[in-house]
């Protein structure tokens, strides 16, 4: 954990980061999220399904295969970026490297067309995602990883672990390809 998580730990009840944000993993991720490469998604995923394993494996999640209760949540674009991306880098992602638990879109939905964050200050990266998320019905499900392909400061994940939780959530673990230091 990084030492802010430490001091004011947030709704996120463990969140781990593959990789750190550098070449080649980043080259791989900005070609998939702003150019659509596809092909990036099978090299994602040959470098992060061995870590992944392993650090779920530490997890304070065990999910059996026939546990119902665990689902995986790819952060949401809203509607407008989709249809200008025609993909979300993270459903993409989740589906890939989560085949064992059921990836589910229709938990929570962005409801706020807000600026990129890799376009802001960490400052207006905090603001730029208050209340942008809603948490429809949790179906059933008590325990949540969020999946998310870069993570900056955490904003958008704790955002979306807050919504979840006030629904009644029992635990929200965090996931993403990388992290910027």
């Amino acid at each position: 954990m990084c030492s802010k998580c430490i001091e004011n730990p947030g709704p996120v009840d463990w969140a781990r980061s593959l990789f750190v944000y550098k070449d080649p993993i980043a080259s791989l991720i900005k070609e998939l999220k702003y150019r659509g490469d596809r092909s990036c998604l099978y090299a994602l995923e040959t470098l992060s399904r061995p870590i992944l394993e392993r650090i779920l494996n530490t997890s304070p999640l065990k999910t059996e295969k026939n546990d119902k209760s665990t689902c995986v949540v790819p952060v949401p674009l809203h509607v407008n970026r989709l249809r200008q991306r025609m993909f979300n880098q993270s459903l993409l992602i989740a589906r890939r490297l989560f085949t064992q638990i059921p990836v589910r879109t229709d938990i929570v939905s962005r409801t706020v067309d807000n600026p990129p964050q890799s376009t802001l200050s960490r400052k207006r990266r905090l603001d730029n995602v208050r209340n942008i998320f809603e948490a429809r019905s949790l179906l059933g499900f008590r325990h949540f990883i969020i999946v998310d392909d870069v993570v900056t400061t955490g904003s958008t994940v704790n955002e979306m672990a807050q919504v979840l939780k006030k629904k009644g959530a029992r635990s929200v673990l965090s996931i993403s390809i990388a992290r910027t230091l």
